[in-house]
């Protein structure tokens, strides 16, 4: 009996529609006002933002597949927004946070070794913060302004046409690109926790070194006590008998010392 392969369904293409990426977008804005701490920050960054990242390249991706001769004026003005227009605002908005997860990465080391204080650390907090929903703000607003203006164009179907027909989508180039930056945020993500294990272990190291210095230490003192100990119950003529019984050693051992024969080189 045969067997039958299921089918899976296809997704919803309102997946992959702009108005979808501004809802998240709105949704990564709306997460951008709860950040209060550094893991909150971070978490803006590696799950909103990233999902922000996985929705524009499904988009392009999924717009890449139809021809401009079957879309309505919408439909292609959205494609030639997602391959031509927008990918290198995003390229640029995505460095911003790549380059702001690293700056977060390297927090601990500086807490660590007192460089960074705390005021110091929500400073950071709120610059980074700021200046990252400033640029997503201004990415959104570039989506709507460059819609409409595409919209008021008289012929614009047309326009695009000739432009997928004379030029070479830059989506391919910019969708490797976008990819490389989402793997280098996991990178990072993953460096980050690697260096927290290693922090660990060296601060485990450093208490156990001032551990055995402490207790070399005190072993240290403990045997001068002894020592003075005996030193206090030896009488004056036991200490000058002692010094005379080492001159005597000492001397021997020169005389022997000279009377060994010259080496010859």
């Amino acid at each position: 009996m045969e067997q039958q392969l299921e089918t899976q369904p296809k997704p919803s293409a309102s997946l992959f529609t702009l108005s979808r990426f501004q809802r998240l977008l709105d949704q990564y804005l709306s997460e951008a006002n709860k950040v209060n701490d550094i893991d909150s920050l971070k978490h803006l960054i590696t799950d909103e933002f990233v999902t922000l990242l996985d929705s524009f390249l499904a988009i392009g991706q999924h717009k890449a597949l139809s021809g401009v001769s079957t879309l309505n004026k919408d439909e292609i003005i959205a494609k030639y927004l997602t391959h031509f227009i927008l990918p290198k605002q995003f390229k640029a908005l995505v460095i911003l946070h790549r380059d702001s997860l690293v700056q977060i990465a390297r927090l601990p080391l500086f807490s660590h070794r007192n460089d960074f204080s705390k005021e110091q650390e929500n400073e950071f907090l709120k610059k980074t913060n700021s200046i990252l929903q400033f640029a997503t703000q201004d990415f959104e607003i570039r989506i709507d302004a460059e819609r409409d203006y595409l919209r008021n164009q008289k012929k614009v179907t047309k326009f695009i046409q000739k432009e997928y027909g004379l030029k070479n989508n830059p989506w391919t180039v910019y969708s490797e690109q976008l990819e490389t930056l989402k793997t280098q945020i996991a990178i990072i993500v993953d460096e980050e926790n690697q260096l927290l294990v290693t922090q660990s272990y060296f601060d485990d190291v450093k208490i156990a070194f001032q551990n055995l210095c402490a207790n070399n230490t005190q072993l240290v003192s403990h045997y001068n006590s002894l020592i003075q100990q005996v030193l206090d119950d030896l009488s004056k003529e036991d200490i000058q008998q002692l010094s005379s019984v080492i001159e005597k050693k000492v001397m021997g051992a020169t005389i022997i010392g000279n009377d060994m024969p010259a080496m010859s080189i």
